[in-house]
């Protein structure tokens, strides 16, 4: 029997952002099942996947037959170029048009198979939150009514934004004039306010990866704030998007790096072009005043 390996060099949104795609593969195709990357494998520990090394697969092949094991890559830099619609954004609306080839080929390769994309809008991934360790976070909104911002303020790894600081003055002033709020940020800074946590000093897990649960601590989140990098891609989630009371505010170089560009979606998306800090800071305090 042919299995399935998947696979990707890059970074853990490129493994994030093709969750639901593969889900459907999986469902669809009676086989086995493999994940080659070099993240951590708790990454996909909502799925039932197997983790394997990466060894000598080209970064940019697209797919191997190698008789016993059919290889797909899921990066989407992979798939630039090839006359494929929205090519060159790392949208969903590119991600889907892409499976549309993956799916071809797996029809064509898999004999009974008949795989057919449904909308865009249906395949923003999910984490299945039952998989998933709560109990941190749990007790952390039991015992925090307050309105909660949620900062991806770790380093951008694929040139997102020229500022690849912490945002750490954005947050402290913001903070200082919002005592009646939680701000929460994913990469730790040396702060006297107590109205700041990390997102480590509230998840449990020892597992070196704890992207599923920023996510799902993001659920309990008025305002996202992020790069379209790291934990920022874990919050955009078909539960997030769904939420006509959530905001996404996302800022950098590129609009297309925003995974739900140009999709209806019922949460509120902002993009800006980065020009200064200062903007960001202005823009962010706004968006917080309107918190109520």
């Amino acid at each position: 029997m042919k299995k399935i390996c998947f696979f990707n060099h890059y970074h853990n949104g490129d493994l994030f952002h093709g969750k639901a795609f593969i889900r459907e593969i999986m469902y669809n195709v009676d086989t086995e099942f493999y994940y080659a990357h070099r993240m951590k494998p708790a990454v996909l520990d909502d799925m039932d996947i197997q983790h394997t090394e990466l060894p000598g697969i080209p970064h940019k092949a697209r797919y191997l037959d190698l008789g016993d094991t059919f290889l797909i890559n899921t990066w989407i830099g992979a798939y630039f170029g090839y006359g494929i619609r929205f090519d060159g954004e790392c949208t969903l609306r590119f991600t889907h048009q892409m499976y549309a080839r993956i799916y071809d080929l797996i029809n064509q390769t898999f004999p009974g198979t008949d795989m057919v994309l449904g909308p865009v809008e249906t395949y923003f991934p999910f984490v299945n939150y039952g998989m998933v360790d709560k109990a941190g976070v749990n007790r952390f909104v039991g015992s925090d009514p307050r309105k909660k911002i949620l900062f991806s303020n770790g380093e951008c790894h694929s040139g997102q934004c020229e500022y690849n600081g912490d945002m750490k003055s954005i947050i402290e002033d913001i903070a200082s004039k919002h005592p009646n709020k939680v701000f929460i940020a994913t990469k730790n800074f040396e702060t006297q306010l107590k109205n700041i946590k990390f997102t480590n000093e509230i998840i449990d897990q020892n597992k070196g990866c704890d992207l599923n649960e920023i996510s799902y601590l993001s659920t309990y989140c008025d305002l996202i704030v992020g790069r379209n990098s790291g934990p920022y891609c874990f919050t955009v989630t078909d539960t997030n998007i769904n939420d006509p009371n959530k905001t996404f505010y996302a800022f950098g170089t590129r609009e297309t790096d925003c995974f739900a560009m140009g999709i209806e979606i019922p949460a509120k998306l902002i993009f800006e072009s980065y020009t200064s800090l200062n903007n960001v800071h202005k823009s962010i305090s706004d968006l917080v005043s309107k918190i109520r």
